[in-house]
Parts: structure tokens; C-alpha cells; sequence
């Protein structure tokens, strides 16, 4: 069995999947379902989309009733009414002064049409002002929805986004004191999940623009085993562009963490990643290596509807266009494989048993890889 097969084939191949855990902070309590039996502030949900329920805004009458759900951010909110006379029951959004999504909906229908209605009509001002607030501050690519593909909008918490960051081996144990952190947070008050997924990637890296003590084409090995802790699946190739520059490729395979949390909390999240060192910030442009350089730029994008399209056709680059990476997928795993193995991450006893005995197989295996390496070219 060649190097390369010890990390996929054998008794123990490294695992595609890694649980790391979920934080569920505040249940959703049970409310009313029907709009035309509500009576008091606790028959309706305590926290809707973009908001907590904001208990002096709850008012009702013999015309209906009203609620108004806020968030820290500034004119962020989603708003109940019902209206009595012409039974009409009404959600609207905004996000920081944006108008989102409106829902009229009969009283029968209660929060059945409500809860599916903004799942192909996500606002694109949103996506406009997010990729604005993001990029003026960390160093991540924001990828818009998708104009052709519905998005996983989850009754009450709204729209569900994923945070992927490449990550180095040494790092992956930082992954559960992360977890930690977004548990001990108070800001945080909808459901975030995090778990690994092994994948690859496609690094094409500009020679005429790189620094050549960092990247170099006699040491671009050494450089990919340092970075990710595994050796390369395969390069590196060169080759020339029709405008003449001298471009090397390598595919290196990697872990990715994956963060899934809602669109109200992203920039909360962001902001946790980034004080954790899992984010580069702006001011750290330039910079190499783990988080800074394109290699390791956290993606985020709209959980798809469907997970058989998750995960398609990514690619990123740098401000200099030194070099860009091409993602075809984020994991190993088809969609029917993954999904079942999500669930555990429910479960945070299971989860963190399960992840810390995981991540210690990977450090024990990549530096094994390694290790070998060095014995057949003579180095110690």
C-alpha cells in the first residue's frame, strides 16, 4: 500500500465525518398554533427569525393582536399581526433598516405558510449589506444565495448558513475550546452546530506573484505538508497562461470545520471565530498561512433546501491574486452518508467523546504519514 492509500484505505482510513458538538441556549417554547386563540404574551413563539419576542410590544384587542420580536442589531425585527375583521395573519422582516419578506396567511393555515413561504425569497439587499459588513472587517469569501435554488429556512429561527474554514491538523484540537466558547457566549441565541468534514482542494498558486521564500516550486511539497499536516494527493503541475505567467497546482487534502448557524446570528459567529484565531481580519491582509492567506479563508454561504447540492463549485482568491483555490465539494461524503452522522451532534456527550477520540486518530495518523516520509528520504 503506497503513502498516499494509508490515509484512505486499510483497517483504519481517517474518518470523512468528526462531531464536534451543538449549542441549543433557548428552546423555543410550545405556543398557540392558531393565530384566532391567542390570548396572552405566551401563546405566541418567544423568538421568531431575526428576533426575541419583545414582551411590552404584545398588545390585543377585539381588532386582533400584535408582536414584535428585536435583536441587538439596530431596525432588525420580525413582526406578528392578526387582524380580526379579515381573519388576515401577518409576518413581516427586516434586517438593519432592510425590508425582508412578507406573509399573509389565513387563520387556518396558522404558521404552516408563514414558516414556508421565505424559502426561495430570501432578500438579496440582506446578502448585499452582509458581504459589505463582513468584508470591511474579516478576511471571508460571502457567497450570495443561489438565484436558481431554495435555502433552508427553518421555522423559528429563519435562514440557516455554513461557515466552512480549512483547517490545519495542529489546529483541529482548538475545535472543541471553540465550542466552548460559543457556549459559555451570551449574545448567541439560536442553534449552532460544529463538526469537521475531510475533503480536498485545488490550489493554483501564481509563481510570478508569490513570495518566492514561501512559495517556490522546489519546496511547494514541504509548504502543503506544513500548512494542512498531510502530504499532497497529487502535483505539483506547471503550467503557463495564455498572458504568460507561470502557474503550479497542487491538490491537497485538508479537513474543513464546518459552523452551521442562522443568518441573525452570522456576524455574532464571525466575530467569535475571528477572537478565536479561526477568522483573519482585515488588517491581516497579506499575511500566510492559518487564517490568513486564501488557503484557509473561511466560505460561507446559504444552506441549501437540498444537500444533494451542497457544497458545488467553489473558488477563492487573495487581494494580490496570488494564487486561488477550487473547491468541487466540502466533504467525502455523498449527502445519504452525512446526514445520518449529523445527528449525533444532538447529543454533546456523544459528540465530544466521539470528536476528541476522532482528532487524536488524525493527529496520530498524519504525523505517522510523516514520519514515514522522512525515513525514505533519510531525514529524522
Amino acid at each position: 500500500m503506497g503513502i498516499l492509500q494509508e490515509y484512505f484505505e486499510g483497517d483504519k482510513p481517517l474518518p470523512k465525518f468528526i462531531p464536534l458538538g451543538s449549542v441549543y441556549k433557548e428552546p423555543n417554547h410550545i405556543f398557540n398554533e392558531s393565530p384566532k386563540d391567542v390570548r396572552t404574551a405566551s401563546d405566541v413563539p418567544n423568538r421568531l427569525y431575526l428576533g426575541d419576542l419583545e414582551l411590552s410590544s404584545f398588545t390585543i384587542d377585539s381588532k386582533g393582536w400584535r408582536a414584535k420580536y428585536l435583536d441587538a442589531a439596530p431596525d432588525t425585527w420580525t413582526l406578528l399581526e392578526y387582524e380580526a375583521a379579515d381573519e388576515n395573519f401577518q409576518c413581516k422582516t427586516c434586517w438593519r433598516g432592510k425590508a425582508g419578506w412578507r406573509t399573509i396567511a389565513p387563520p387556518d393555515e396558522g404558521y404552516k405558510r408563514i414558516a414556508r413561504a421565505p424559502k426561495t425569497s430570501f432578500p438579496s439587499e440582506w446578502d448585499d449589506l452582509m458581504t459589505k459588513r463582513l468584508s470591511e472587517r474579516y478576511l471571508v469569501a460571502y457567497q450570495h444565495q443561489p438565484k436558481d435554488g431554495a435555502v433552508m429556512c427553518a421555522f423559528p429561527d429563519g435562514f440557516f448558513m455554513n461557515i466552512v474554514i480549512p483547517i490545519p491538523v495542529p489546529r483541529m484540537r482548538d475545535g472543541i475550546r471553540l465550542l466552548e466558547e460559543f457556549r459559555e457566549n451570551t449574545t448567541i441565541k439560536t442553534p449552532v452546530m460544529l463538526y469537521y468534514t475531510l475533503c480536498g482542494s485545488t490550489v493554483l498558486y501564481c509563481l510570478d506573484r508569490c513570495n518566492p521564500h514561501v512559495i517556490d516550486e522546489s519546496t511547494i511539497a514541504w509548504h502543503v505538508m506544513e500548512t494542512t499536516g498531510f502530504i499532497m494527493l497529487k502535483g505539483p503541475q506547471k503550467h503557463v497562461t495564455p498572458e504568460g505567467l507561470n502557474i503550479l497546482d497542487v491538490v491537497r487534502l485538508h479537513y474543513a470545520l464546518n459552523i452551521g448557524c442562522t443568518f441573525r446570528e452570522l456576524e455574532r459567529v464571525v466575530e467569535v471565530l475571528a477572537k478565536a484565531g479561526f477568522v483573519g481580519l482585515k488588517e491581516d491582509v497579506g499575511k500566510e498561512g492559518f487564517p490568513f492567506s486564501a488557503e484557509f479563508k473561511a466560505m460561507i454561504y446559504h444552506e441549501p433546501n437540498s444537500p444533494s447540492v451542497r457544497n458545488v463549485g467553489v473558488q477563492v482568491g487573495d487581494h494580490g491574486d496570488t494564487r486561488r483555490v477550487q473547491y468541487g465539494s466540502f466533504t467525502m461524503l455523498d449527502a445519504p452518508d452525512l446526514l445520518p452522522q449529523m445527528a449525533i451532534l444532538r447529543d454533546p456527550v456523544a459528540s465530544m467523546k466521539e470528536g476528541t477520540e476522532k482528532i487524536a486518530f488524525v493527529e496520530m495518523k498524519a504525523s505517522g504519514v510523516i514520519e514515514k516520509i522522512f525515513k525514505e528520504i533519510g531525514l529524522k
